[in-house]
């Protein structure tokens, strides 16, 4: 056989590197798929992925720093986010050719968590998507104004929702395109875009045009902790595109090491050198004067406006590869499971995935299934780039936890899992790469001698290699924890960040001064007599004009009867969410049939939950508009009971009217000692949020670790404090902050508040009694 001559003309070492090449390219696990993506177009693809607007915020982050910080941090977190990369080309080895994804390696490592890690992927990639339509509303009226040199002759053509759908129109059809690899030809024009774009920041730096009005440079100092912190999340988010990296290890025609490899080098070392070059250009061009987006910093012209629309095209073309992701989380949350406890969950006839050729695999999306997906995300997009201007906040949040995870925290969780010298799955390749390197020369009988001399030495060569196999081996498993550590470390940080800029005062106090000398002044001001009394009935009976503070403005400076009015009204509502839920959640303690239909169709409740969440955040966005308001609260209480009736169904009936019990004790005493005691407990806010991310941090960590009582319980008793501390402060917002038109926002803060204090001593109780 011609393999096997070569084979045996080169040696044992290079024999035992091409059955590694070979085993890569063709390995046991092949299915039969074979993927079609070269590897130029995996590198464009992923590089697309990467290279966003962001890359104009550069020059703005290195300000904050100095240039020689900036750009250590620029490498530092392309080195961080390629090793994530890496670490996902590793732990596609373990799964079968064309089915490497975030939630098959959930399957493997963290069963009963793969639905929170598509999902949190799916809402990341569904966010960025949106940002990029809304980008694309903002900008393109200026484009036109730009070219035409002034307002134009029709209004549409400046009005942001007319372009929001015309370029909906363009990126519909790319979106239901199934392989990565068929947007090949847009990233090339989005990245010819990009080319335009730090074409334009070089010029104005070599030409100078902006060094009259440059403001001081820093080259080593930087501008101080805050600083640097708040513009951090700008560089180590800007790296972030693994969640398109399976489908590129699905695509490309050869997976072997060296070629996945290097479509990482490639991506991470060509992104983070253009993000050098604008970086180190854009800041010398305008020094600490730089804004966040540099392009809108060059004088109005011809070029100017076409980097603006060069935005455009890159931002569009960006939108179908954020689509891709999103559709493929969300078809595995829709498919995913509860997995049941058992001890034999590690061995190997657990994982179908690592089984022999024939073996079943996950199924492809149908069609159907696959175009009501990309429909409804298309569908929810437009509606949310239509009715939203910006959705700054929400993916401050949403990229400090989406981005880190699937950067940092789970490729690095899943190879510490999925390479645990106790794995089958690690067990079957360590077997499968033995078999290779010992079957090199068993494929044909000829020369004989030389086979057994080759196949010693093998042997010889084979005890050295495996102990240096081990060895890397166990030295990239320490890695990839430390990886996942740093990653968890970055999201506390950008949480406290994010916090620390949410609540920070807008004002600066007003400057005090001890006394009138020192101005000069002789006497202090004369003093008058305040004539409006806000909280009181208008000024006589015959007076025609009303106060209008008896009528809007917020709950504190109206009067008794309208304060009155609008702590009946929340109450009011609250109540009947309340009863609504306990209905719900009796009826499975009553009708055990419901109890197994709710509990098996699992789907529903993913279903509820999001459903929940859309609905409140609409019933936020009307919740001055009746009667629409009380439809959509309707909506939201539904959903949000239904999830509850499906939780408390896996409890003894008698823990929940316990925690039933106890929750509204509990509730009753807290919003009493709120409204008697002097103390401002709306004070607590920032501690409360940053403590509540804390418990979401710590829920994560916990999932990770063996089930523990102790864990359990010290989660549920940190739930519980910081939901009454919730209790405390929602309350007396109701009295001081809100509108007297918002009761239905304040009446969903208690709800939700509430039930999660209810959840939390629900766990408790359920824990001691396991105990």
């Amino acid at each position: 056989m011609l393999d096997d001559e070569a084979t045996v003309g080169i040696g044992p070492a290079e024999g035992l590197r091409n059955a590694s090449r070979r085993r890569g390219i063709r390995g046991k696990r092949d299915p039969g798929f074979h993927g079609q993506a070269s590897w130029i177009s995996c590198v464009i693809n992923l590089v697309n992925t990467i290279i966003g607007a962001g890359v104009l915020a550069m020059p703005l982050a290195i300000s904050h720093m100095g240039i020689v910080l900036g750009v250590i941090v620029i490498l530092w977190s392309g080195t961080t986010a390629g090793f994530g990369l890496y670490l996902q080309s590793r732990c596609a080895q373990y799964l079968d050719r064309g089915t490497a994804s975030f939630f098959a390696l959930s399957q493997l490592t963290y069963p009963n968590a793969a639905v929170i890690f598509d999902a949190a992927i799916a809402i990341k990639c569904f966010g960025v998507g949106v940002s990029y339509l809304i980008i694309i509303g903002d900008l393109m009226p200026g484009v036109v104004q730009g070219f035409v040199g002034g307002t134009p002759d029709y209004d549409f053509l400046v009005d942001r929702h007319f372009w929001v759908t015309a370029f909906m129109l363009v990126v519909i059809p790319l979106s239901y395109l199934r392989r990565l690899d068929s947007l090949k030809y847009t990233s090339i024009a989005a990245l010819v875009s990009m080319a335009y774009l730090v074409v334009l920041v070089l010029y104005h730096f070599v030409i100078g045009d902006t060094m009259a009005d440059r403001g001081p440079v820093r080259v080593i100092h930087w501008a101080g902790a805050v600083p640097m912190l708040s513009s951090l999340p700008v560089i180590v988010f800007a790296f972030t595109c693994h969640q398109n990296m399976f489908s590129i290890l699905n695509e490309i025609a050869n997976n072997s090491h060296f070629r996945t490899t290097g479509v990482v080098f490639a991506s991470i070392g060509s992104s983070a050198a253009t993000y050098v070059l604008v970086a180190i250009t854009g800041y010398l061009s305008f020094g600490d004067t730089v804004g966040g987006n540099i392009v809108g910093m060059y004088p109005p012209g011809l070029w100017a406006t076409i980097g603006r629309a060069a935005i455009v095209m890159l931002v569009m073309f960006s939108y179908p590869l954020q689509c891709h992701p999103c559709r493929a989380s969300v078809d595995a949350v829709l498919k995913w499971k509860p997995k049941a406890s058992n001890s034999n969950d590690n061995s190997p006839h657990r994982h179908p995935l690592l089984g022999p050729r024939g073996n079943r695999t996950p199924e492809p999306m149908s069609d159907l299934r696959f175009s009501i997906i990309t429909t409804t995300i298309l569908v929810l997009s437009y509606v949310v780039a239509m009715t939203v201007s910006s959705l700054e906040a929400v993916l401050a949040y949403v990229g400090s936890t989406g981005s880190t995870s699937i950067s940092f925290i789970l490729p690095g969780l899943f190879y510490y899992k999925i390479s645990s010298p106790d794995s089958p799955a690690h067990q079957r390749l360590m077997k499968e790469d033995d078999e290779a390197a010992e079957g090199i020369f068993s494929d044909d009988d000829d020369d004989n001698d030389d086979l057994d001399n080759q196949a010693q030495s093998l042997t010889e060569s084979g005890i050295l290699r495996r102990g240096t196999r081990h060895w890397r081996k166990a030295v990239l498993r320490k890695l990839s924890l430390a990886l996942a550590i740093y990653g968890v470390v970055v999201m506390i940080g950008e949480i406290q960040t994010l916090v620390e800029e949410r609540y920070k005062p807008i004002y600066e106090p007003a400057p005090q001064r001890d006394s009138f000398e020192e101005r000069g002044y002789t006497q202090p001001p004369p003093s008058y007599q305040a004539t409006a009394e806000y909280s009181q009935a208008p000024r006589s009976e015959d007076d025609n004009v009303p106060d209008d503070f008896k009528f809007g403005g917020m709950v504190a400076e109206g009067t008794l009867p309208i304060r009155m009015q609008f702590v009946r009204k929340v109450y009011a509502i609250l109540t009947a969410q309340l009863l609504l839920t306990t209905i719900m959640s009796s009826i499975s303690f009553f009708s055990d049939s419901y109890r197994l239909w709710i509990q098996s169709n699992f789907w529903l409740m993913i279903v509820s939950v999001f459903g929940a969440l859309g609905f409140m955040l609409v019933t936020y966005w009307k919740r001055k508009s009746y009667p629409a308001n009380l439809l959509f609260l309707t909506a939201f209480t539904v959903l949000e009971a239904y999830s509850i009736s499906v939780v408390t169904s896996f409890y003894d009936a008698r823990i929940v009217v316990q925690a039933l019990i106890l929750t509204l004790g509990m509730f009753v005493a807290l919003t009493l000692f709120a409204c008697q005691t002097k103390y401002d407990f709306t004070n607590w806010m920032p501690y409360l949020f940053g403590a509540l991310w804390f418990l979401i941090l710590f829920g994560f960590v916990a999932m990770f670790l063996p089930n523990s009582s102790t864990v359990e319980l010290i989660y549920s008793g940190l739930a519980a404090l910081i939901f009454s501390g919730y209790i405390l402060v929602d309350t007396q917002l109701i009295m001081r902050h809100y509108h007297v038109e918002e009761e239905i926002a304040a009446s969903i803060s208690l709800y939700l508040d509430i039930l999660n204090l209810f959840l939390a001593i629900l766990r408790i109780l359920n824990n001691q009694q396991n105990n």
